[in-house]
């Protein structure tokens, strides 16, 4: 909910995982380390690392 009514993000799109599926789990980790200066929740977590590491997605593709 935070993220749909705190920062307006569209629900539409499928939320937060849907969208870091569909820029890949590498990019998410690069921008995660361009930006976690800001903050902990800027940081990758360990399995978002190993996942990205290996290809994997939250969602098969369609």
């Amino acid at each position: 909910m935070a993220l749909l009514l705190g920062i307006r993000f569209p629900q539409y799109l499928g939320g937060a995982l849907k969208n870091a599926a569909w820029l890949g789990l590498g990019e998410v980790v690069r921008l995660s380390d361009k930006y976690h200066h800001l903050g902990r929740q800027y940081r990758a977590t360990p399995n978002m690392r190993d996942m990205a590491a290996v290809g994997k997605r939250y969602y098969a593709e369609q």
